[in-house]
């Protein structure tokens, strides 16, 4: 890749089916039009469930906003939001010296979430794009998740060819 910026999608979800997404569009042109570091997807998750993803504090409640702090993780109480990372970030190449730089966080794993705080804390820009309602993101990174939007997708499968 050089020095050009490059999309990571993570395989543990789907963002919109059949096609209907335009995220990473959204993503591109936010990060065309702002000088940055990174660029992520967001979606406002249940205050249950923040425990599970990387959560940001923002600068505003905005479609397009900048992050001010990502927490791998958080506990309910220490969530500085309800922004969960959605999986799919354009990043710069200078994310590799980042995740260098951090050592292993929650779960014994380097953390994408960790590498790009430590983006913000050196000063560079993120911003986030929200998902749209209908873009939804299916979790399918452990097996209750998997189950549950593989019966959906099966549902919503079925009912359209009864149309």
């Amino acid at each position: 890749m050089g020095n050009q910026p490059f999309v990571v999608a993570l395989g543990d979800a789907i963002v919109g089916l059949h096609g209907q997404s335009d995220i990473v569009r959204r993503m591109q042109d936010c990060f065309a039009h702002h000088d940055c570091a990174a660029v992520i997807a967001f979606e406002e998750v249940a205050a249950d469930e923040v425990h599970r993803y990387g959560i940001a504090e923002v600068a505003s409640e905005d479609e397009v906003f900048e992050v001010l702090d990502l927490i791998e993780k958080p506990a309910r109480e220490e969530a500085p939001s309800r922004l969960a990372v959605a999986a799919r970030y354009i990043l710069t190449p200078n994310i590799f010296d980042a995740l260098d730089q951090v050592g292993a966080g929650k779960g014994g794993e380097i953390q994408l979430t960790d590498a790009i705080r430590l983006l913000i804390r050196e000063g560079n820009k993120v911003y986030g794009v929200r998902l749209h309602p209908d873009e939804q993101r299916y979790d399918i990174g452990n097996f209750e998740a998997y189950f549950r939007h593989s019966l959906s997708l099966l549902w919503r499968i079925s009912s359209m060819g009864r149309r």
